[in-house]
This record gives C-alpha cells, sequence and structure tokens, in this order.
C-alpha cells in the first residue's frame, strides 16, 4: 500500500546541539520536501548527490523549471496516496476477520503469534521438500490467507505431529501452543471464511470502474500523477542527454494529448516490454514507425529505474543489450547468494505475483548442496541442520543431498516489445486509461495469488499457490502493491543537489565526500523539520563543523547562500 503522507519521527532523532546556521537551512528546505513520507525522506536522506554529475550544466532556469516539476509531482503522489491510502492492506483486512471467526467458536488467539506446524504427505517434490513427509510452518494469518484444498479436510491428511505452535524464534526454537481448537476444525474454518474472495470483493469495491472512489478520485488522481512522472522523467531525461530536445517535445504532446503524436514524420505507438513471457506493468515503449515497417529507434520509460527512468535506445537490440547488463550481477559472492540484485528485485515490482516464481528461476540456477551427516530427531523425523525438509525414519539413514537455487552469473535475458493493446497492434489505445487497467488488473492478480479463495484452492491453480509459497518463504515482498512509480534513485539525487545548490555556493567544487557530509546535515534537518510538524518538540540536529565553518554571504541578485 501507498505510504501514509503524514510525516512520523524516526525511531533516532537528531541530537539536540544548535549549529550557528541551523535558522538559515531551515527556511533554506521547501515544505514538499518535509511532508514526504517517512519511507520517502529515508529513501531522500540514502541519495547520493555526488552521482548527479548532469545537474552542474543545469542553467539557472533550468533548475526554477526542475524544481516546479518535482513540486507537481511530490504534489500528485500525495493526492494519490491519499485515495489508494482508503484501501485496507491484505493482511490489516484479513485478520480481524479471522480472529473474530475463531472467537466465534471459542477461540481468541493471536493469529500472527500462534503458528501451525503441518506435517502431511508429499505427492510431488515442487517445493523441494521430501518425497515422504513435507513439514509446513506458517502463522494462522498466513495459513488462512494461503487456504487449504478440500483434501486436507480431511481425517488424517496431517499427521499426528502436527499441531499448534508459539510463534519460531531466530534460530527456530518454539513450544506446543495449548488449545482445544483441533487441526481439523481450523482448516474447515478457513474454507468457510474464504478470504480470498472476500478480499477479491473488497477490492472491487475501490477498483471496479463503476464505483464512486473511482469516478471520483482515483481515475482523476492516477492519471494526474502519472502525467506528472512522465513530465519529471521526461525533463530529467533530456538534461542528463538521455533523449534529446525534440525527443522532450514529442513527449509533452504524449502528456497533453489526445491529439496524435508524431516526430519524424511518423507516428508514435504505445507499447509495453515483456520479460520472457511476462507483462512489465506500468513501462511503455514509445515507438515511431510507419505500419509494417520495423521501427528506426525507440525510447523506453520504466519508472523509478535507478539509472535511466527514460531513455532512447538506436533499436530493440539495444534496449536488449542493456536490460540484459542490468539484470546480470556484476559480481558473484562465494558461496554464491539466492538472493536477487537490486535491480532484479526493483524490476519485479512491475510484475504479476503469480508470475514471481518463474522470474526468479529465469535469473537462478540449480545448486547442489552435499549432503550433511545422517541424523535422527526425537520422534523419528531425520532434518537437515536448516530444517529445510525433513523425513520420517525408523533409524540413522544418509540424507539425500539437497538442491536450492542461486544467482544465474549469466542469465538468459530476453526483454521484448509488444503492443499495448494484443488484440490489434494498430489500435492505438488512450495511454493513461491503459496504464490503469494495467494498475487495476495487476492489484487483483496479486490479491488473488497471496489470499487464494477456497473456489482456487479446490481447482488446484498451482500457479496460484506456489506463487503464495514463494511469496511466504522466500525475499519476494507478500504484499498486495500498486504499480504506483515511486521516487527512483535519479530523481532522488536530483532532489538532493538541488537543495545542495540553493543552499550552498560553490558546493560544485567540494570533494565527493564533503558534499556527502553536506547533504547528511541537510536531510537530518529535514528529518528534524517532520518531527516538529508531526507535533513533537523540534530538535537541533548535531553540529557540522564543515558547515560551521561557512559564512552566510548575498549574491548579485538578493539570494543568500553558505560559502
Amino acid at each position: 500500500m501507498p505510504d501514509s503522507p503524514t510525516p512520523q519521527p524516526s525511531d533516532n532523532p537528531p541530537v539536540a546541539v544548535k549549529g550557528k546556521h541551523d535558522e538559515f537551512i531551515k527556511k533554506s528546505i521547501p515544505d514538499h520536501l518535509i511532508t514526504l513520507s517517512p519511507a520517502r525522506r529515508k529513501a531522500l536522506k540514502g541519495a547520493n548527490p555526488e552521482a548527479v554529475q548532469w545537474y552542474s550544466t543545469v542553467t539557472a532556469e533550468q533548475r526554477v523549471e526542475l524544481q516546479k516539476l518535482v513540486v507537481a509531482r511530490i504534489k500528485a503522489q500525495g493526492k494519490l496516496d491519499k485515495t489508494m491510502g482508503k484501501i485496507l492492506p491484505l493482511t490489516d483486512f484479513a485478520r480481524p476477520l479471522l480472529e473474530a471467526a475463531l472467537k466465534d467458536i471459542g477461540h481468541t488467539m493471536d493469529v500472527n503469534e500462534v503458528y501451525l506446524r503441518l506435517y502431511s504427505t508429499v505427492e510431488n517434490d515442487d517445493f523441494g521438500v521430501s518425497e515422504a513427509f513435507s513439514v509446513r510452518t506458517m502463522s494462522l494469518l498466513q495459513a488462512a490467507l494461503h487456504n487449504f484444498e478440500e483434501v486436507e479436510t480431511g481425517e488424517g491428511h496431517f499427521t499426528d505431529d502436527s499441531g499448534f505452535i508459539s510463534r519460531p524464534d531466530e534460530q527456530g526454537h518454539f513450544k506446543p501452543y495449548v488449545t482445544l481448537l483441533s487441526i481439523q476444525a481450523f482448516v474447515q474454518l478457513c474454507r468457510s471464511l474464504d478470504l480470498g474472495t472476500l478480499y477479491q470483493t473488497y477490492l472491487k469495491t475501490f477498483l471496479d470502474s463503476k464505483s464512486e472512489i473511482y469516478q471520483s478520485l482515483l481515475q482523476s488522481h492516477f492519471i494526474d500523477h502519472h502525467k506528472s512522472v512522465l513530465m519529471a522523467d521526461a525533463y530529467v531525461a533530456m538534461l542528463k542527454g538521455d533523449i534529446t530536445v525534440e525527443h522532450f517535445k514529442m513527449l509533452l504532446v504524449v502528456i497533453s494529448g489526445p491529439q496524435p503524436v508524431r516526430i519524424e514524420g511518423k507516428p508514435v505507438w504505445y507499447r509495453s516490454i515483456r520479460m520472457w513471457d511476462m507483462t512489465l506493468r506500468g513501462c511503455v515503449v514509445f515507438e515511431p514507425r510507419i505500419k509494417f515497417f520495423p521501427a528506426s529507434w525507440i525510447i523506453v520509460w520504466i519508472p523509478g529505474d535507478p539509472h535511466h527512468p527514460l531513455k532512447y535506445y538506436s533499436s530493440h537490440d539495444a534496449f536488449q543489450a542493456e536490460m540484459k547488463r542490468k539484470l546480470t550481477p556484476e559480481r558473484l559472492t562465494v558461496p554464491r547468494s539466492h538472493e536477487l540484485t537490486a535491480y532484479q528485485q526493483f524490476l519485479s515490482q512491475f510484475i504479476d505475483q503469480s508470475q514471481h516464481p518463474e522470474y526468479y528461476n529465469r535469473l537462478t540456477e540449480p545448486f547442489t548442496h552435499a549432503p550433511p551427516p545422517p541424523v535422527v530427531l526425537p520422534g523419528g523425523t531425520v532434518t537437515d541442520e536448516d530444517g529445510r525438509w525433513s523425513i520420517r525414519a525408523n533409524s540413522p539413514i544418509d540424507l539425500p543431498a539437497f538442491t536450492s537455487r542461486v544467482l544465474s552469473a549469466a542469465p538468459a535475458v530476453n526483454a521484448s516489445v509488444v503492443p499495448l493493446n494484443p488484440r490489434d497492434e494498430w489500435y492505438q489505445a488512450d495511454l493513461w486509461q491503459k496504464l490503469l487497467e494495467g494498475m487495476i488488473k495487476k492489484t487483483l492478480a496479486d490479491g488473488r495469488s497471496l489470499a487464494i479463495s477456497t473456489e482456487d484452492a479446490d481447482a488446484a491453480y498451482l500457479v496460484r499457490r506456489t506463487s503464495h509459497y514463494f511469496g511466504l518463504f522466500t525475499l519476494v515482498l507478500n504484499t498486495v502493491s500498486f504499480v504506483v512509480p515511486e521516487l527512483g534513485l535519479v530523481m532522488l539525487g536530483a532532489m538532493a543537489v538541488q537543495l545542495l545548490h540553493e543552499t550552498i555556493e560553490g558546493i560544485v567544487e567540494w570533494s565527493a565526500g564533503d558534499v556527502q557530509s553536506a547533504w547528511e546535515h541537510l536531510s537530518d534537518v529535514i528529518e528534524n523539520l517532520a518531527i516538529a510538524a508531526a507535533g513533537g518538540v523540534l530538535l537541533h540536529v548535531g553540529v557540522n563543523p564543515l558547515i560551521e565553518n561557512l559564512k552566510t554571504i548575498t549574491l548579485f541578485g538578493g539570494k543568500t547562500r553558505l560559502w
């Protein structure tokens, strides 16, 4: 869900020490930075101003224009956040319903703290478990969202070792949780409650095109926000040299609409990006071409991309090569990591949750570990050291080798440009409406994947259930998210360097370390002012010797700076 726009203090507020330039710096910080959400302030604090080398060539007029576009984008983001914030996150929606259902049958339980430990026979090896018995450990809420198939309601489907436990600690230790509730009764309750169907119905009350919130707020706020994002991204791309002035003018026509867009005498078509067979929802390719003739060049928009949110490519092959470079790990750790790289994780946000397992598999490869020494635990359960799988045995046996997945050194990346409207390549749909429809489709699909309905469970929708397990037990974010571009590293860096230039004269000549030190000081002041805006006592940030040694000067034209 979108971050709340209400500023909140951080866990570690700055130290209360007054610097001689504090008042000047506070007056230099614009309101739109103070009202950023906590998560966005944290991201801004981590920005690297030194990475924004292109800013040194920007004229005074361009800096003013960039500031206007940044403010417009943040304001539009705030309106959309407020609208989307009306929609409860999945866990906030589901938790009270499950706890109420349990209470109705006489059991008061914290569904996030009480866990299930389920032992059952395994009919396949899709999750890397033994061919004999599998073990699943998850909270009551996770279990209810995952739901159960009808066959799992049968007596004896889960062995007598199954039961309720406390939340496992970091070492995997837990205690039995004593309750009169039976496993079968809980399974049946989850199926009858059917959180998956309830959440789909709930989402549609907001996202259906006939709903009041859609017609009065969502449609206009979403489109206004995305137009402001493209406008800011296009302007920055022009300043960076990622697109030309003519490209920028073309994109202005796209934003203003609805007239046909042309460049170099060719119509501009809106396309989607597919990675393998997965659509990147919310990403757009602008492709000038004559019908039935190949495009000579394209402009690709991947909102929030940490390198190039908007960029010109001389050909489809050039774009394919760039995506391969970005998705290939720069270096591999020893031992090989199973975690995706930062860019691989970034790109996953545009892919439907149900396709995350396939995406992960495309970027990783199997790795076989040597089998550990045989071991038998009380009760005849044989397990590996990390508890990744277990089997039943009456005596010590040799354990099989364990196969996991690790990052591929050279993934076979396949990025392609496909029609925005797959039914008709040459039908020019409304770009903004298609982006909104894509966000809604992804939201509903992710909700369906992460909260399995009883109907889907019985229909054995293996892809959806695999996706749900993947979300629970791997690094893939287990939440219903909206395709709403966040402030990426490029925009955050631009915001940081712009504030530095508006506060300190001559900072372009400073060393990288001094620039970073100055930015850390200013970002602490931003955090401080946000604390005050939230109703807290205004604290003064720690004294920075670098800032303390500066003096106040007045420039030709009347502006004041530190120097």
